[in-house]
Order: structure tokens, then C-alpha cells, then sequence
């Protein structure tokens, strides 16, 4: 018998909203659960996913510094993309989903790792927004560059841009 070769699944996270990364997070775990490669690439907005808590970037350009200022890091720093209302929409979400028992941002990433889920953070869009290597969180796998993540989607037939 020939080898079985598993589904891949890519998925482009440029967004870090906190609805929009735990139903990400979901289908991640989802398509690694039913032994699909997953890769995923953080760019922009969704670096702040895997940043450290709390982390904040030395901003040395005018853009950076702005960014610092709104980007606290870390995965339970993100808001809702919509019904936000200063915080409270994120935290009243986060409050359903513990008294439902679903899973919070940062164990659905823990569990992506423990299903082997690969996680590549985009070289470019850090330096743009002005984050190091020292911060993002452990679980990430490598920081690269758009080219050689579009080389790893090879013949991935999922292919999600959230």
C-alpha cells in the first residue's frame, strides 16, 4: 500500500480581533484534529495574538510609537471586532465562554502546538509594527518571510485568510 498523505491547511491571520482569532483558532484546531498539516502565519494585526502579555514594543518611528500605544500584547489584551464597548463586550464574552466551558484564546493555542500545528510569524510585518523576536510567545515556531511561507503552502488544498 501507497502512503496516506494527509490534508494541509494554511490559514493567513493578519487580524487580531479576539472573535475573529478564537474562530480561526477553531477550525486550527479543528482540521489538526482530523490529521491536516496546519501551518498558520501571523502578519499585522494578528502578531498580537502571539505576543507576550503585556509586552510592549520601543517604538522608534511615529507609526511605531502609535502602535505602542494601542497594542498591549498578548492574547487576552485582543477586543471584539464589533460590540467592543470599551472592553466590556470582550470581557462579557470571555465570561460566556468560561461558564459554558469552551476553550480560552491561549489553550486553544496550547492545543494547537500538542497537535503539532505550525505557527510562523511574518519578518516583515514585525519590524513594521516595530516587534522582536523576545516577545512573541514560545509556542511560535519561526519568524519568517512571506516567500517562504508561500513556499510551505505547496499543494494545500484549505487555504483561509482571517
Amino acid at each position: 500500500m501507497g502512503e496516506i498523505k494527509s490534508e494541509k491547511m494554511t490559514i493567513v491571520l493578519c487580524s487580531g480581533d479576539l472573535d475573529k482569532a478564537l474562530m480561526a483558532f477553531t477550525l486550527i484546531n479543528a482540521g489538526a484534529a482530523l490529521n491536516m498539516e496546519v501551518s498558520v502565519f501571523f502578519t499585522f494585526g494578528g502578531i498580537d495574538i502571539v505576543t507576550k502579555e503585556g509586552a510592549r514594543r520601543e517604538g522608534e518611528t511615529f507609526f511605531e510609537k502609535i502602535h505602542s500605544f494601542f497594542a498591549r500584547g498578548g492574547a487576552e489584551s485582543l477586543t471584539l471586532s464589533k460590540y467592543n464597548l470599551f472592553g466590556i463586550g470582550a470581557r462579557a464574552t470571555k465570561v460566556r465562554m468560561s461558564r459554558k466551558y469552551i476553550m480560552t484564546l491561549n489553550d486553544d493555542i496550547s492545543a494547537a502546538k500538542m497537535l503539532g500545528v505550525k505557527l510562523a510569524v511574518c519578518e516583515m510585518a514585525m519590524e513594521t509594527v516595530g516587534v522582536k523576536k523576545e516577545d512573541l510567545i514560545e509556542e511560535v515556531d519561526e519568524v519568517a518571510g512571506a516567500a517562504a511561507f508561500l513556499a510551505n503552502i505547496g499543494d494545500a488544498r484549505i487555504n483561509y485568510f482571517i
